[in-house]
């Protein structure tokens, strides 16, 4: 397709990359001019799968959050377990056996 538009385009090498760019810049003004705002009423920016907090929909009992502590918010959380304490499990890695 690229090559027969090439072949098309007139003028010699700088005319046609000059008119290839032309082009170019035409197709993208009229993506972001015209088809994208028309596709945009048809996609679904408001059908949400996360319930706000406050809704009515949400749970009666919220999940409770973890505290954040600095180290967390600064990146370098490390998460550590108390000497002698076994780490709790998860059921994705070890097939749902609970810690003993």
């Amino acid at each position: 397709m690229y090559a027969a538009l090439w072949r098309r385009l007139p003028g010699g090498r700088p005319a046609k990359i000059a008119q290839a760019l032309a082009l170019l810049a035409v197709v993208v003004v009229i993506c972001f001019a015209w088809a994208f705002p028309l596709v945009a009423q048809h996609l679904p920016y408001q059908d949400v799968t996360v319930t706000p907090v406050d809704s009515p929909a949400a749970p009666a009992t919220p999940v409770p959050s973890r505290p954040t502590s600095p180290a967390v918010r600064s990146g370098s959380y490390a998460p550590t377990v108390a000497p002698g304490a076994r780490p709790a499990t998860t059921p994705a890695l070890d097939g749902g056996q609970p810690a003993q």
